[in-house]
């Protein structure tokens, strides 16, 4: 008989470790797999198989909403009049940047 080799008894202990994987592997897919099957089941006996139906009505618009804050614009600008006219020249579109002369 031949004394076993360290190689031999590593590749002993991974291929235990690996059925062991395996066999849990399977067994936390079965269990998933009757949880499944037991949720589907509970669902189709308490499910409304027509869906939810909710009666409308119209309510008064007497109230008013009042909720609590404040508006502030974040930057206050002064907005003028226009003028009667035409423009001779157009320099810059509206919104571009422009320097003081």
């Amino acid at each position: 008989m031949q004394p076993r080799g360290k190689g031999s008894r590593v590749f002993t202990i991974l291929f235990v470790i690996v059925i062991v994987l395996v066999v849990l592997g399977a067994v936390t897919l079965f269990q998933r797999r009757a949880q499944y099957q037991a949720l589907a089941k509970e669902t189709e006996t308490l499910g409304d198989p027509h869906g939810g139906r909710v009666s409308c009505s119209v309510e008064s618009a007497e109230e008013d909403l009042v909720l609590p804050g404040a508006m502030q614009a974040y930057v206050e600008s002064p907005i003028y009049a226009r003028t009667n006219g035409y423009l001779k020249k157009w320099y810059h579109d509206i919104g571009s940047r422009v320097r003081q002369r």
